[in-house]
């Protein structure tokens, strides 16, 4: 008997839906895998600190790059292991793909760029989501929210999202400020002139200042040493590394070493050099002033040019002598610097007393905070031996009732056994009198005997 046509359909289409789904679920479920393994092997992104660190920006890079290749494996597989049931020759497709291919590219030269940067991103992996990257040319600075196969998402720190295509990663020079193990700081301190004679005293205080630091990593160079003397002030130059690389711990160490720095130029009488001493030391010793701001000499109108006598100085000559300074502008000039120098001074000093006062603040309040938790603790402590004594007190009242009815009903067996030892006693008394008087009659029976005998 012939079997029907549509029977034959319906099991050859059965076939080719049973083996099309088998393969899709093998697919799935390796795709499923692959991304609960890279969910696991991965720490996240940090969010509460600055930067992740190199261990963690490395591994973040391989679990990526590890994730990525695998997804895309699992899906090439998959398409290709159903091509055969569909009657497709794997042959042809991949020689159709590579003539495809090539037309492609030379079509869309940029996204085929972008897609080879991509893949080189992932492979090389200079950097990886949440690490804070920047460009030799500081056009880019910020943190790296998503790696797409076109473009990758950098938030800049004005916290807005900049996209750069994946191939401009391949012509420039990218710092991954994530992967350092340090933050330097860096100090050029300018001192004046007339203060040379106690830099050796100011050196030796940040050298110990530096060397002793406790935010300073002991494993790199902490140098402190006079650079340059120049023209107006002489270069205190300072470079050190900290132990943490966040910005909060570096900036804290900066300011921890810059406010030292400047209570030891204070204690040994040194103050900074600053651009307003420069103006006044153009003043000469023979009390004339120059100009500030030196310049070519400006000639005088060509109306009057012909007024001047003959064998006279030229306007050029006149400009450029230096004029005579009234000595009372000298003296008031003097002054207004002395006044400007002990304002500063005492800004300075103001400012450390405030830092002082600050910071005894700062103690008194932790001091009082410990004192607080001090008199919770023992106020807790006392509220729980005063529950306990509440409980032993209620106990031993139980107790006291409980021993009290044990001492009523130990009264009332006494006085019971009072009567008893009383009925007994009388009892006793009545069987000696009674067995006295039995014995006595029997003495006069004994007495009668004896008489008549």
């Amino acid at each position: 008997m012939a079997v029907p046509p549509w029977k034959t359909a319906v099991a050859h289409y059965s076939r080719i839906i049973q083996s099309l789904s088998s393969k899709v679920c093998v697919g799935a479920i390796l795709y499923r895998v692959v991304n609960e393994k890279i969910t696991r092997s991965s720490r996240g992104i940090a969010r509460k600190s600055d930067i992740l660190g190199a261990e963690t920006s490395r591994q973040e890079s391989q679990v990526l790059a590890v994730g990525q290749t695998a997804r895309v494996l699992v899906l090439l597989g998959t398409v290709l292991a159903c091509l055969p049931v569909f009657k497709v020759d794997l042959g042809t497709v991949l020689s159709f793909c590579g003539m495809g291919g090539l037309a492609i590219s030379l079509l869309s030269k940029g996204v085929f760029v972008n897609l080879i940067g991509s893949l080189t991103i992932y492979l090389t992996q200079p950097f990886t989501i949440g690490d804070w990257i920047q460009t030799v040319d500081g056009e880019v600075d910020g943190w790296v929210q998503s790696m797409g196969p076109y473009h990758t998402v950098v938030m800049r720190w004005d916290r807005r999202p900049l996209y750069i295509p994946n191939s401009r990663f391949m012509q420039v020079q990218i710092i991954n400020a994530n992967r350092m193990t340090n933050r330097r700081i860096l100090l050029e301190i300018p001192v004046r002139l007339a203060d040379l004679d106690k830099i050796d005293v100011v050196l030796e205080g940040i050298r110990d200042l530096i060397t002793n630091h406790k935010d300073l990593d002991t494993e790199q160079h902490r140098l402190g040493h006079l650079r340059d003397i120049t023209r107006y002030a002489a270069m205190i130059w300072v470079s050190c590394y900290t132990k943490g690389i966040k910005l909060k711990d570096f900036v804290s160490a900066r300011e921890d070493i810059l406010l030292g720095i400047k209570n030891i130029m204070f204690q040994n009488g040194m103050t900074f050099a600053t651009t307003l001493e420069r103006e006044f030391r153009r003043v000469d010793q023979t009390g004339r002033i120059l100009s500030a701001q030196p310049g070519p000499p400006v000639g005088a109108p060509a109306e009057f040019a012909g007024t001047l006598p003959l064998g006279a100085p030229s306007e050029d000559e006149v400009l450029r002598r230096p004029q005579p300074l009234v000595a009372a502008q000298k003296q008031l000039l003097n002054t207004e610097l002395q006044i400007l120098k002990q304002k500063q001074e005492a800004i300075w000093v103001r400012e450390k007393e405030l830092k002082e006062a600050e910071s005894s603040r700062q103690h008194g309040q932790e001091r009082l905070r410990k004192s607080e938790e001090d008199l919770r603790e023992r106020q807790g402590f006392i509220e729980q031996q005063t529950s306990l004594l509440d409980e032993t007190l209620t106990m031993l009242a139980v107790q006291e009732e409980d021993l009290q009815k044990e001492e009523e009903e130990i009264d009332l067996k006494i006085d019971g056994l009072q009567s008893r030892e009383d009925a007994l006693d009388k009892v006793m008394r009545e069987l000696r009198t009674k067995s006295i008087a039995a014995q006595s009659d029997e003495l006069k029976d004994s007495e009668e005997d004896l008489q008549k005998e």
